[in-house]
């Protein structure tokens, strides 16, 4: 049996693997066509945040007249701009990247449990999660790789991850999160529960290993108490103490958040951080771009979990302080509406619909804002560290992985920079007013 040759770095990507990656685009053979251009170029900082090494490629592919044409049909001429994400360079990023079978989750997402939300959609028009169209996809025996549409050459761009999302920013994550659920609620209920599953199985697998739980509870906790003994609150540090007192394990109810189950459980982002978005800007009357579109990226570690899930992570990790307590029940109640009005449109089967007022759901966000809270205490600290701070996993050993965090204690001690401590002091007092803490 014969696996595909996988690329790996700008340097091995060649002409006939890019010619298979357009081929679907002519609806032709890859030996059909002709590749008279093509570039590559990094497609992301290494400070980015990205479990992949990003490469971005600029085609220009003609159809053949026949097998011995060298110039190509130039009214087939096309152009395309493409990201491919390839598996990362180091040693450990790779084995932390085949133990969470990070790719081939991505794969399943963008491909298959695309085509099946749509399959089970019945009016027209279809409605799509807001994902960049995949290209092409590949499953190897030493590396995975899949290529997307590049987001950037059609006016797509990052928000500024030490900013933090302003209402309008944070009004379109909540709108697509709601809308990714709706549909994925929209096949399980058409489906049944059983075959929902048994489809994607791929994304079933628990992602966080045991070294996740040691990080967890032995330096991101910790550090946490000592961010708060650094910051003179000797109340937060007694609030800490007692909640790991009283749960044991912040890893363990982390995992249970995850793991609730219930009518509203469907395959979830999993990875709801400032980077996993791209907007798309328009100037408004007053001269000033807004956002006005927004894409959802890196579903590396999508995973079956209750809608709520995800968006306590996008209002907790990605929403300052001022915005968060000036707009909270806005955001919440635009998921909702677009969550309830994304199923009336697929003309949901769901017959405790008229149950799940808004009340129900503020009652489902209360159980899921201890998971928001351990996920972002684990994330602020890393999104918001300054580029000289973040680690370079493309050259780390595993050695010094463990060593990077053992130290993250001390670090939280010494002092984060003022934009993080203020974050990071503000996601406390609202763990403080949700009883979490």
């Amino acid at each position: 049996m014969d696996f595909p040759m996988v690329p790996t770095s700008a340097e091995t990507v060649t002409q006939d693997w890019i010619a298979r990656v357009v081929a679907d685009e002519f609806k032709t053979e890859p030996t059909n066509l002709l590749i008279r251009e093509w570039n590559v170029t990094p497609g992301a900082l290494r400070t980015d945040g990205f479990l992949s090494r990003m490469q971005r490629i600029s085609v220009t592919a003609r159809k053949k007249k026949d097998a011995n044409d060298t110039e190509g049909d130039s009214d087939s001429e096309k152009r395309f701009s493409l990201l491919a994400k390839l598996y990362p360079p180091g040693e450990l990023h790779k084995k932390l990247v085949r133990n969470m079978r990070a790719f081939e989750r991505e794969i399943h997402v963008l491909h298959d449990y695309t085509n099946l939300v749509l399959e089970q959609q019945v009016v027209e028009p279809k409605i799509r999660p807001s994902f960049a169209k995949l290209f092409f996809q590949e499953i190897g025996l030493e590396a995975s790789c899949l290529v997307m549409e590049d987001l950037k050459e059609i006016g797509f761009r990052m928000n500024d991850k030490r900013l933090g999302m302003d209402l309008a920013h944070a009004t379109l994550c909540v709108r697509a999160e709601a809308v990714y659920a709706a549909t994925g609620f929209n096949a399980k209920q058409r489906m049944g529960n059983e075959q929902y599953l048994l489809r994607n199985a791929p994304l079933l697998l628990e992602v966080f290993s045991k070294n996740f739980e040691q990080m967890m509870d032995n330096a991101i906790f910790p550090g946490t108490i000592t961010f708060a003994k650094g910051q003179n609150r000797p109340d937060l540090v007694q609030r800490l103490e007692d909640y790991v007192k009283r749960v044991k394990s912040p890893f363990v109810r982390l995992m249970a958040g995850i793991h609730r189950h219930g009518e509203l459980t469907v395959m979830s982002h999993g990875d709801c951080w400032n980077n996993n978005y791209m907007f798309r800007y328009e100037k408004n009357e007053k001269g000033k771009e807004v956002p006005v579109e927004v894409k959802i990226l890196d579903l590396q570690i999508s995973r079956y979990t209750h809608i709520t899930g995800d968006l306590a992570s996008v209002l907790l990790a990605n929403v300052p302080n001022e915005v968060r307590k000036n707009c909270l029940n806005h955001l919440l109640l635009e998921y909702y509406v677009t969550f309830m009005s994304t199923v009336k449109k697929m003309e949901t089967p769901w017959p405790n619909k008229a149950a799940y007022t808004f009340d129900a759901f503020l009652k489902d966000m209360e159980s899921a804002w201890e998971m928001g809270f351990l996920v972002s205490s684990w994330l602020l600290p890393m999104i918001l560290s300054s580029d000289e701070e973040l680690p370079n996993f493309d050259d780390m050993k595993e050695e010094q992985f463990e060593e990077f965090f053992d130290d993250h204690a001390e670090k939280m001690h010494r002092g984060v920079n003022e934009i993080a401590a203020d974050r990071i002091m503000g996601l406390l007092e609202f763990a403080v007013q949700k009883g979490i803490i």
